[in-house]
């Protein structure tokens, strides 16, 4: 769960970019809806990998890190989604979304490969622990 610590921080300013770039879009119906989804998308994967930082269990850090990464992801197909219909897009934004979901999705990944070996861990030190206690167990002769 440990990123570091600069990550928090390059979420956010891509987040205030995201909003900037929003702010400048041309104002027809079209472009504004693009542009505003862009915005929440981007506000939000910012936004929820602030929580995943802060979550109270390695599962809630997974989940919140997961919504994240969909976030940044819908960011960058938001980002296309405008470049694709001829409007003006920053480059260097499109560049920085496909960073961090890059970045965030290998976390995520990294993130739910060691809670899959903590729990491998636990299941065997589990068997160990029942073998043990099951060999302690006086055991009778059959009475036949």
């Amino acid at each position: 769960m440990d990123d570091p610590p600069d990550l928090v921080g390059r979420v956010r300013k891509y987040a205030a970019r995201a909003f900037s770039f929003h702010t400048r879009f041309p104002r027809s119906s079209h472009g504004w809806h693009a542009a505003d989804q862009f915005y929440r998308a981007a506000s939000s994967a910012a936004s929820n990998y602030r929580a995943a930082k802060r979550g109270r269990s390695t599962a809630e850090f997974i989940a919140k890190l997961g919504v994240a990464v969909e976030e940044i992801d819908e960011a960058v197909g938001w980002l296309e989604h405008i470049g694709d219909t001829g409007m003006t897009i920053d480059s260097d934004l499109l560049s920085e979304a496909e960073q961090l979901r890059r970045i965030l999705g290998a976390s995520l990944g990294t993130a739910r490969r060691n809670e899959r070996a903590r729990k491998g861990r636990l299941r065997e030190e589990n068997v160990r622990r029942s073998q043990a206690a099951k060999s302690k167990l006086r055991r009778y002769p059959d009475p036949t």
